[in-house]
């Protein structure tokens, strides 16, 4: 019948997360940011190793992006706990795409070179260490309902998977407990 049984006993529909206006947003603004992360390693690899074929190059560029992650994950953590995590989530995703139309510019233009690109990866490796935290928290607030505490406990322990489908889960989850 497509419902389950949440945690207080309330009934849950697959798609009642879609009918929250706060999910929906993030949900759409999720798939869009799946969409382009899984994208700019691939079209990033093919942009260095046109520019010089070395392999050395690429893994410093891409190296440029995971250490500010590491670096400041906390950081990002704490700001989320002093402004909304709307609004970090928003200035990330406006940073990381600033980042990627500069280097995209370089690229068309064919000015980009390893030092440029390694800047603005460092520049986007630090909009996400700042976005995830705060997307952590604008999970929570988009699934306030108890009958949606399996879907959140789920998302946030899914987050080291790298697959960002977390939103998802919330459809998912009522589904595959309505199954079992």
């Amino acid at each position: 019948n497509g419902s389950s049984t949440g945690e207080e006993g309330s009934r849950v529909t697959r798609f009642e997360p879609l009918r929250r206006r706060d999910f929906r947003i993030l949900f759409a603004a999720e798939s869009v940011s799946v969409l382009g992360d899984a994208l700019w390693p691939v079209a990033l690899a093919f942009a260095v190793l046109d520019l010089n074929g070395s392999a050395s190059d690429l893994g410093l560029v891409l190296l440029a992006n995971l250490v500010p992650r590491i670096l400041f994950m906390l950081v990002g953590g704490v700001w989320a706990d002093r402004i909304t995590p709307q609004r970090m989530m928003v200035a990330s995703h406006i940073a990381r795409f600033v980042t990627q139309a500069a280097q995209g510019y370089l690229l068309v233009s064919g000015r980009a070179t390893i030092g440029t690109l390694v800047a603005l990866q460092i520049a986007r490796g630090t909009g996400s260490a700042f976005y995830r935290p705060a997307a952590t928290g604008a999970r929570g607030a988009a699934l306030p309902c108890p009958a949606f505490a399996v879907s959140r406990r789920g998302a946030m322990s899914s987050s080291n998977s790298r697959a960002k489908v977390t939103p998802m889960s919330a459809i998912v989850r009522p589904m595959a407990a309505h199954r079992a």
